[in-house]
């Protein structure tokens, strides 16, 4: 059987439905409202269909600003996926005075050891604090 199509043309249209997907917010901001039913707000035993009207608009314009300024990381969620890596909640932000200037996200093998991922973490944060003080 031939094949119509490489792997990089499957992970191209995956970001292009990915960018497609992220991008209909006019859908999303009235899916917004179905998706709290039932659902608790953080780790607290409160609900947001259970917020006042006025309470609930003002979190649903909020959640829909954080959608809209979000960065569009398509690409690179499709390359981690088609490399089996999962994202780690460990990240490297570099401060320049009171707001982060640069932002280091990582992706590990599901089967590396947490205590492998923080090392490894920490060993490139210090690395580029080592490099960023060589170059002041």
């Amino acid at each position: 059987m031939t094949t119509h199509y490489t792997d990089a043309d499957l992970r191209a249209e995956a970001v292009r439905q990915h960018r497609e997907h992220a991008a209909n917010l006019d859908h999303a901001l009235g899916a917004i409202a179905d998706k709290w039913i039932g659902k608790t707000i953080g780790t607290s035993n409160r609900y947001w269909d259970l917020l006042d009207w006025q309470a609930r608009e003002t979190a649903r314009e909020a959640l829909y600003n954080l959608l809209a300024y979000a960065t569009d990381l398509s690409e690179w969620a499709i390359a981690m996926g088609a490399d089996a890596l999962q994202p780690s909640s460990h990240a490297i932000t570099l401060i320049g005075g009171d707001a982060p200037r640069a932002r280091i996200h990582l992706a590990f093998d599901p089967d590396m050891p947490q205590d492998a991922r923080r090392a490894l973490t920490a060993l490139i944060g210090e690395a580029v604090q080592d490099a960023l003080a060589d170059n002041t």
